[in-house]
């Protein structure tokens, strides 16, 4: 061995540590990176998206409105209504016309008639059954007075045929007869008698309709 010759030393082995992948990092990093790339795309569509609304507007719908003299308008069809008038059961009658006393009535052709009867009568009528009325004048009476004098009756109430309110009297004594009254204006008053075996609901309405076509003449 030479003197001079030194000996060889062997120096230790310096080993770097290699740092370790950090993982989390490379996931927020990818994570990052597709919202970005996601954000990008997004802003990009909606920029061509406001260019085509810009470039091409919305055009509105027009609504075309027909003037008056151009419509064609169909006639609305109108309702007939059919009115039924009430029959006049007195067309065709006779009148009796007294101008005397001032006044007219109708009644039915058919029925006898006489006149100058006696008890203050003007005419009698009698129907082909024999029912029998009478419409008798009393001159310089009111009904009243007359009823007090003659005690031939009582005032029941009142009646309307036509134009004229009638009074209404029970008549007779051992049969009931059924009157009406009407004041001729102070001048005493006409009075309308149903025989009592005249009375019955038919006869009646026939006097009723006669007492509805009376006037006064003036």
């Amino acid at each position: 061995m030479d003197p001079t010759q030194q000996p060889t030393q062997t120096l230790p082995e310096i080993i770097i540590p290699q740092p370790k992948p950090n993982y989390l990092k490379t996931i927020i990093f990818s994570v990052l990176m597709i919202i970005t790339v996601g954000l990008i795309a997004y802003l990009i569509f909606q920029n061509q998206k406001l260019q085509k609304q810009v470039l091409s507007p919305p055009v509105s719908p027009t609504i075309q409105v027909p003037s008056p003299t151009s419509q064609s308008v169909s006639p609305t069809p109108k309702t007939v209504t059919s009115i039924s008038l009430p029959t006049d059961e007195t067309a065709g009658w006779k009148t009796y016309t007294n101008t005397e006393v001032g006044f007219s009535f109708k009644y039915p052709s058919e029925w006898k008639t006489q006149t100058g009867i006696l008890n203050s009568g003007l005419i009698s009528l009698e129907t082909d059954r024999g029912d029998r009325f009478f419409a008798m004048y009393h001159q310089s009476y009111s009904i009243s007075e007359w009823l007090e004098e003659t005690q031939a009756g009582k005032i029941t109430g009142k009646k309307t045929f036509g134009k004229y309110t009638y009074t209404v009297i029970e008549g007779g004594l051992m049969l009931k007869s059924l009157e009406y009254a009407l004041d001729i204006k102070g001048n005493g008053f006409v009075r309308f008698v149903i025989e009592p075996d005249s009375n019955t609901l038919e006869s009646e309405k026939t006097f009723d309709q006669i007492l509805s076509t009376f006037h006064f003449l003036n």
